[in-house]
């Protein structure tokens, strides 16, 4: 649709849409040092229940209560929605996905959301297909109101999963008539990697300059969706896959030396640790369905290997710590990478049940198959080595500079004579 929405001032909203005082928000993992496991572990007799990470506690899909309300009616979500909404509407939805579709075709996908990208090139086009009313400022208002309402609504809710939960079951949560921000943010980002790597597609772009224009536009439109999840403050897996797709991005458009890039990837790592995925990922003990456990090793091992990366490049601290962490990997998957989700409820429990996730079981009779999952392996891999060769370094750096030191202190403490200065 052309030409831009015509976003209300605050003045035009309703008086009780502003903001009211919220509950105190989710803290996320919290691990045995925290200030709550000790205080439970005082105060309760089962201190196993204290220690257990808060985010496994699955919880039952609650309708929309009075704070979720709140939060939604919240005019600078709303504004923000409704922006990237305008943008969006501007675009031919279409041919986006038949940019994506021959991208996919050549064997090429989004290194951790891959699962989730054909699927979601479906949900975006179906959504945007709905039927609309004629154009009309007042009319469109409220459809894109009400269309940012609902997206909210979707984004709000939990996902819940159980260890018997089929991959189809987690998708029904996030598309269709569930469709969240992070599935469309999902697109966009897809959208944005296939326009970097093709060099021209007529439907779109010729030139360079319509190909870097239309890039920037998909990373903006993004990067509105992200930042609305992120205030809405409902982590998941599926956020934490579109924080590294994005960082992922902007290290493409903005380039690694930029702050852009280097604030996301710290975001990455805080959500990491937040969702307590630095820790060891057991599907059994956390009631988890063995797809998403595979999903979140993957997350692991990716952000993992791009902290360092990035540490390295630019020579500042790494963020993620191994000594922090249960290093762990995501284990061999033989499906190719477009099969990938369906491959997810093909795996045997007996294919996932390895301690070791940094050992492999292939020999050169057998050699592990190339794709994503044995990229995002072998990256973290090298990525330990790296952490490994930054540790010593540092500690050869620390020790010669304390050598400096101790000599300089011995000459200011060995103070000559005054008949011999």
């Amino acid at each position: 649709m052309a030409g831009s929405l015509p976003v209300s001032s605050p003045d035009e909203e309703n008086s009780n849409a502003s903001s009211l005082p919220r509950h105190y928000p989710n803290p996320g993992y919290l691990g045995m040092s925290s200030h709550s496991t000790i205080f439970n572990q005082v105060f309760s007799s089962t201190t196993a229940h204290a220690a257990a990470p808060q985010h496994d506690v699955q919880q039952p899909a609650p309708s929309i209560s009075p704070v979720l309300t709140d939060s939604i009616q919240d005019l600078t979500l709303l504004e923000k929605g409704l922006f990237a909404l305008s943008h969006l509407d501007q675009l031919d939805i279409p041919k986006l996905s038949s940019l994506v579709r021959s991208w996919l075709d050549r064997g090429v996908n989004l290194p951790l959301a891959a699962p989730f990208v054909p699927q979601s090139l479906k949900a975006v086009a179906d959504w945007s297909n709905h039927p609309r009313p004629p154009w009309n400022i007042s009319d469109y208002r409220i459809d894109a109101r009400q269309r940012v309402r609902l997206l909210l609504e979707s984004t709000q809710k939990p996902v819940v999963v159980q260890q018997d939960s089929s991959f189809e079951l987690f998708l029904s949560q996030i598309l269709g008539e569930n469709l969240r921000l992070e599935a469309l943010g999902i697109f966009l980002t897809a959208a944005a990697r296939a326009t970097l790597d093709t060099c021209s597609f007529p439907a779109l772009f010729a030139t360079d300059r319509q190909r870097r224009e239309l890039t920037k536009t998909l990373s903006l439109i993004g990067d509105f969706c992200l930042e609305t999840c992120l205030a809405l403050d409902c982590l998941n897996d599926l956020q934490l896959v579109l924080q590294y797709e994005n960082f992922i991005v902007h290290s493409q458009v903005d380039g690694d030396q930029s702050y852009h890039s280097w604030r996301r990837m710290g975001d990455v790592a805080s959500s990491l640790f937040a969702l307590g995925y630095h820790e060891k990922i057991d599907e059994g003990m956390h009631n988890i369905p063995i797809f998403l456990a595979e999903l979140r090793r993957a997350c692991f091992a990716r952000i993992y290997a791009a902290d360092k990366s990035l540490a390295i490049f630019l020579g500042r601290p790494p963020r993620i710590v191994k000594e922090y962490c249960f290093f762990q990997l995501p284990t061999h998957l033989e499906a190719r990478n477009d099969e990938y989700a369906a491959g997810f409820d093909n795996l045997t429990q007996s294919s996932l049940s390895n301690v070791n996730w940094g050992t492999s079981s292939r020999t050169q009779d057998n050699p592990e198959p190339i794709n994503y999952t044995a990229d995002t392996r072998c990256s973290a891999l090298f990525a330990s080595l790296k952490e490994e060769v930054l540790l010593m370094f540092r500690k050869r750096h620390l020790n010669e500079t304390e050598r400096i030191r101790s000599a300089n202190r011995f000459f200011a403490n060995s103070t000559l004579p005054i008949m011999l200065i």
